[in-house]
């Protein structure tokens, strides 16, 4: 029997529409808008659909770039629409136009290990959250923390112990922040234990309630007052689709499924992948009822995002090369509504000269890069072995824009003895202010950096 402990507490080619089979249904009234690049994919529904606008190019200039600290792939910074970033690596408060430092938490200089960071960090209501884990001995314990400090000032205004994220992001909404705990076992013996799922009051940072999982619940999505989780390894199926009352915890519905990953929602629907991520599901947003899925020969893990028409995907995945497309699909079926070769796009904007690349260096470049749009531009992520660079493409026909310079590199530009000179290996991004903020890690080397890229004025 399936057990459901929830506490209260106080208080391949993507080729065409033929590849894909589905069929489709009737969607709810409610329509989900973007978010404002105020956490981990934009906002609380974690759709990649940014209020914007971003950068519009073509010509375009590096406004700022800065080494912070270590950090999580994809793990991005955030904004707070009011001309200020908040990122992981560095710990603190930054004027997003001129990387001028506002305020920066000096008591992360007094730790006796460099910290690692796990998850994004959000802004809500006139605070960042930042979550925060000690480093340790090899297979020791390793406390977490987040903390909420006033984003003006960097005041500490609580902070709470956790058991873990281990990348799982913060979500905030509707008075609360939400927190899938997940660690580490003891030991260093390898695999992970999981955690609750948690409600904080954003205010105090007391408990508003837990759901004790039967397997690990993934980061979850909100909006519409719902919450929305995956939880791996349940009593009931390898994966359930979970959908709460966002400010009591309670299930509203949910949906079991031989595999389910990275949950958004946009318009009136849920997106889920599905079949070992070579797949797409649209459920209703109240009902949990399959609108339609997609079947791809793909592996489409991060490079999505969607809107209330379009769900975008990126079809490439890392040392292959079956498909070469970015995909913009209707959200009412499923339906490709158009369909754009970024290699071709790659070499439309002469990218092998202008980077120094051989041909065999394009293999893979979307396969880390998260998609993001805005104001009706869909930008993606070029990352070949000497750095990262954006691609513009028109949201509504896939027409490729522009392709800018290399903006998080090993190059010259941010030679430093700490970088390893063949360039990034993760990067994430967000939109903030009208501009592009990348931060990314370095091949074999923890030392994080934030670079900044807008419209040259």
């Amino acid at each position: 029997m399936r057990r459901n402990r929830l506490h209260l507490v106080t208080i391949g080619t993507l080729l065409a529409a033929a590849v894909f089979t589905g069929c489709g249904a009737e969607s709810a009234e409610a329509q989900v808008g973007p978010g404002e690049g105020t956490m981990g994919r934009g906002g609380p529904a974690r759709n990649g659909w940014y209020v914007g606008p971003g950068p519009t190019g073509p010509d375009l200039e590096m406004k700022w770039w800065e080494l912070g600290g270590r950090m999580i792939d994809n793990a991005s910074p955030v904004g707070d629409n009011q001309g200020a970033i908040y990122g992981h690596g560095l710990f603190g408060a930054y004027e997003a136009a001129t990387g001028r430092e506002l305020w920066r938490w000096e008591d992360l200089d007094d730790q006796p290990r460099p910290p690692s960071y796990d998850s994004s960090p959000a802004f809500y209501d006139g605070r960042v959250y930042f979550a925060y884990s000690g480093e340790g001995l090899p297979g020791e314990e390793k406390p977490t923390y987040v903390y909420a400090f006033d984003a003006g000032s960097g005041r500490l205004e609580w902070e709470r112990e956790v058991e873990g994220l281990n990348g799982r992001d913060i979500v905030a909404a509707d008075g609360a922040i939400y927190l899938s705990q997940f660690k580490r076992r003891p030991g260093g013996l390898g695999g992970h234990k999981p955690g609750a799922l948690l409600a904080l009051d954003a205010e105090s940072g007391e408990t508003l309630w837990e759901r004790e999982p039967d397997g690990a619940f993934g980061t979850p999505a909100v909006a519409e007052g719902m919450l929305f989780v995956i939880e791996e390894d349940s009593e009931a199926a390898p994966y359930t689709v979970h959908a709460l009352d966002a400010a009591s915890g309670e299930r509203v519905w949910q949906r079991d499924e031989d595999f389910a990953w990275q949950i958004m929602v946009a318009g009136s629907a849920v997106y889920v992948l599905v079949e070992r991520e070579t797949g797409i599901m649209a459920l209703d947003l109240h009902t949990g009822e399959q609108l339609w899925t997609k079947s791809t020969d793909l592996r489409v893990r991060y490079s999505t995002a969607a809107t209330d028409e379009t769900f975008f995907v990126v079809g490439a995945t890392r040392g292959r090369r079956e498909d070469e497309h970015i995909y913009a699909l209707d959200s009412s079926d499923g339906s490709v509504r158009w369909r754009t070769a970024w290699r071709e796009c790659a070499e439309k904007a002469d990218v092998e000269s202008r980077f120094g690349l051989e041909e065999s260096s394009l293999d893979g470049l979307l396969s880390d890069g998260e998609l993001m749009v805005s104001d009706g531009i869909l930008y993606t992520q070029l990352v070949p072995r000497a750095g990262a660079a954006i691609m513009a493409v028109d949201a509504e026909t896939g027409e490729f824009l522009w392709l800018s310079d290399l903006f998080l590199t090993g190059d010259e530009e941010l030679e430093s003895d700490t970088l390893n000179p063949e360039g990034v290996k993760g990067l994430s991004a967000t939109i903030v202010d009208g501009l592009i903020v990348g931060h990314g890690n370095y091949h074999f080397d923890p030392l994080g950096v934030i670079a900044v890229i807008g419209d040259r004025e």
